[in-house]
């Protein structure tokens, strides 16, 4: 479990996820960019915010992507993951998240908290979803054979584990009192323990495909089923406004999520498709990226189209060992730089490091997050800028640890994106140790970094070159 404090940034962050795409919404008077973002796993959950100005997704990677007013407060994006994340539920406040995984591990972000998890531990059934008590101070885990998981102040009021069932569960909501839950299964049937009341189902209905979950209305006196092909299904006081069969909308990808806001509700493909439906308002999506498949034959120096890259984990290392792990904030060229914290995280808005800077205590999930999230700044701006050159992952890995040095842009950097432009590999070591001066001055320390990632890229080896003697030497 990761517990992740407030963390207002998603510009150079996990993306942070760098904008590849813009669709327009048109209004009276203005004109709106809503932004997409590539994720490098199918997504799998989403949730509103407060205002219904906004929304998250979840990857099943643990990357999260923020749209509208929605804030950035950390993902799992770049941890190893003993399971995939099946889900993603917000905070009352809006003010932070939880992500469950497939084996029942928790991830707490903002100001939501953890209070235990399933992780590590054996389970008939894999977990399918989360709902979480009014005060936020525990939650309860869904199993596929409907067992439930309380943890924190949530009470358990009743399961179906060990119970025959038609279909495997696949949704869970909350009473407003949080003293009830309802279940609902693939088939559409539900099922209503402690002060939950049944509002009807679909479980008698011939579905077209099956349902994938559930949201219950504020008041709690209904619920939203939604279906794999985007049907939904309304029960008690919660309004059915559109669903995409009803609209003829052909789907390349399966819904896998329903979030509501006043007078609409948003539906979420798998393949990271927003359908905004009533007055829900469209502020972005995601698009997967085409990865090779996991375990899929592939040589070393076997080159791959950019765009179905991401940083190996010798990259990740690569990049701690040569980045400056600080937990306490400091000005990263003395007391004219810019504040910096973690491995090289720069504060935002950039500025030099004041009194509360320094006096702020970070933690080493805060920091792993942020982390995390600047090295997918790189990979991203990679796979969007360079998405159709094919990449060795070592050549990839190396620009990785470039422009997450010198910034996720080809400004400056105008020589190295022309190489690439042109596939001119050969070019591209010798190229990058050009790279090597700060306010005019070439660095030794800058020269040597630039020497491994030239060497990674033409040879395939992740050696972090230290010896002096090698300074001001290019081999390329």
């Amino acid at each position: 479990m990761i517990k992740v404090s407030n963390i207002s940034r998603f510009a150079r962050t996990s993306g942070t996820c760098l904008m590849i795409a813009l669709y327009f919404l048109f209004a009276p008077s203005t004109l709106a960019a809503a932004p997409t973002y590539q994720s490098a796993a199918p997504v799998v959950g989403m949730a509103a915010t407060v205002s219904g100005r906004g929304y998250w997704l979840v990857a099943a990677d643990g990357g999260v992507f923020t749209f509208g007013d929605a804030q950035f407060y950390g993902s799992a994006g770049n941890l190893k993951l003993n399971a995939p994340v099946v889900g993603m539920l917000a905070t009352r406040s809006g003010g932070g998240y939880w992500l469950v995984a497939k084996d029942g591990g928790v991830f707490a972000y903002g100001d939501a908290r953890a209070f235990g998890s399933m992780g590590g531990k054996q389970l008939n059934q894999p977990m399918v979803g989360m709902a979480a008590t009014p005060s936020g101070g525990g939650y309860w885990l869904v199993a596929a054979d409907g067992g439930i998981f309380a943890f924190g102040d949530a009470q358990f009021y009743g399961s179906m584990g060990g119970k025959q069932l038609n279909k495997p569960m696949v949704g869970i909501a909350a009473t407003p009192s949080g003293k009830g839950y309802w279940l609902v299964a693939a088939d559409g049937g539900i099922f209503a323990f402690g002060d939950a009341t049944f509002k009807g189902s679909a479980g008698n209905l011939k579905l077209n495909a099956p349902i994938v979950g559930m949201i219950a209305v504020l008041s709690g006196s209904g619920y939203w089923l939604v279906a794999a092909d985007g049907g939904v299904f309304a029960y008690g006081d919660a309004k059915f406004i559109e669903s995409l069969p009803g609209r003829g909308t052909k789907l390349e990808a399966p819904i896998v999520a329903l979030a509501p806001t006043a007078d609409g509700y948003w539906l979420l493909a798998a393949d990271g498709g927003v359908f905004s439906l009533g007055k829900a308002e469209f502020y972005g999506r995601a698009v997967v990226a085409t990865l090779p498949p996991t375990g899929a034959p592939q040589s070393p120096g076997e080159r791959l189209a950019a765009k179905n890259r991401v940083i190996s984990n010798q990259g990740i290392d690569f990049l701690k060992d040569f980045e400056k792990y600080e937990e306490k904030a400091y000005n990263d060229n003395g007391k004219r730089g810019f504040c910096t914290v973690g491995y090289g995280h720069l504060l935002q808005p950039k500025h030099s490091c004041t009194a509360a800077d320094y006096a702020r205590q970070y933690t080493k999930s805060e920091l792993e997050s942020l982390f995390a999230a600047d090295t997918e700044v790189s990979a991203k701006f990679i796979r969007s800028r360079f998405g159709e050159v094919p990449l060795t992952q070592a050549e990839f890995d190396a620009l990785a640890s470039f422009f997450f040095n010198l910034g996720a842009n080809c400004i400056g950097k105008e020589t190295i994106c022309r190489d690439l432009d042109t596939k001119s590999y050969s070019a591209v070591p010798g190229h990058l140790l050009m790279y090597v001066y700060s306010d005019g001055k070439k660095l030794c320390g800058l020269h040597l970094r630039r020497l491994s990632e030239a060497q990674m890229f033409a040879k395939g080896t992740y050696e972090r070159i230290y010896d002096q003697k090698r300074c001001f030497i290019n081999p390329y």
